[in-house]
């Protein structure tokens, strides 16, 4: 072998290296920035506007349709008008993907939901929906780390789902008992968003895996007070079954990872639950909203000391939490 032939042989086995060495770095660029469908995300819906991976303290006030945005790293709170109408409900999502928070509402009277992209700062609007009993149920159904417009028709049971991926929308039954109320999330850790309901008359958890398509169903709850709160209160990347009591103000969490269900005493009469990751730690954060007050009472799941925190006060304001479909 001459000179020049390993010199040829070297270059190509260097070539290589470096291509393997960058394709390591982006990989984890893109779970860091939440993009792309790594497999590994947060298994609820971050409300995360400065895009440091921690959910923002959020409210939306109906009366005048200004959202007052309190950002998580630090930065002075701000506002943006985008919405008003009495039928609007704040539909927030990641729906450009590029890792932040946009502002949207969908308007329940035609059924219009209203976007403005965080990434390039141009509102946007598509109809899907429309009938009286359609509540919006926003999520990553299809896994492109991009937020689909959705929602579920309670009478008749039905999901509609329009994939940002481009796909044709799809339609599936499942529920349409008065009682049912949406509960999605990644309860299977695969990255795409699983249909479930709660079933309040029963207590019972009806979900769809969204990567075996087989259902399965879980009782948790029944009292006529619980809320469900699903999220990912163990770190694992699936979504944990979990309702608030209001009547008792307590949490009542069955982690996915099989440890032990617990309870979380927090809360009370006038209290609103909003659970999100505030402390960034990859957990969700048992937290409440005193209406009252306009006062955020927040339990970090990293072992820091609660902290109130004040947002808002007026008494059409309502806290834009990660589960607001049950909320509302």
């Amino acid at each position: 072998m001459n000179l020049q032939t390993k010199h040829a042989i070297s270059f190509i086995l260097i070539f290589f290296v470096l291509i393997g060495i960058l394709g390591f770095f982006y990989y984890f660029f893109l779970i860091y920035k939440g993009t792309g469908n790594t497999g590994k995300k947060t298994a609820f819906n971050l409300i995360d506007f400065d895009g440091d991976k921690k959910t923002d303290v959020v409210i939306y006030r109906k009366n005048s349709g200004a959202w007052w945005i309190f950002p998580s790293k630090g930065d002075e709170p701000y506002s943006k008008g985008w919405g008003g109408d009495p039928s609007d409900i704040p539909v927030p999502g990641d729906y450009d993907g590029d890792g932040k928070t946009d502002i949207a509402i969908y308007r329940g009277s035609t059924g219009a939901w209203l976007i403005i992209s965080s990434s390039k700062n141009t509102p946007s609007s598509k109809v899907w929906g429309g009938d009286p009993s359609d509540i919006p149920v926003p999520g990553d159904y299809d896994g492109d780390g991009k937020t689909d417009i959705a929602f579920y028709r309670a009478s008749t049971g039905a999901w509609w789902i329009m994939p940002s991926s481009g796909g044709a929308p799809s339609s599936k039954g499942w529920g349409g008992n008065p009682s049912d109320i949406p509960a999605p999330g990644d309860y299977d850790g695969d990255g795409k968003t699983d249909i479930a309901i709660y079933r309040g008359s029963t207590g019972a958890w009806l979900i769809i895996s969204s990567s075996e398509g087989a259902p399965s169903s879980k009782s948790w709850g029944g009292d006529p007070s619980d809320i469900p709160v699903p999220g990912d209160y163990d770190g694992d990347g699936k979504t944990d079954i979990a309702f608030y009591r209001a009547s008792t103000g307590t949490w009542l969490i069955t982690p996915s990872s099989g440890a032990k269900a617990y309870g979380v005493g927090w809360g009370g009469a006038g209290f609103t639950p909003v659970p999100g990751d505030y402390d960034g730690d990859g957990k969700t954060d048992v937290a409440i909203y005193q209406a009252s007050t306009g006062t955020w009472w927040i339990t970090p799941s990293s072992g820091t000391k609660a902290y109130g925190k004040s947002s808002g006060g007026d008494p059409s304001d309502i806290p834009v939490a990660a589960c607001p479909h049950s909320i509302r």
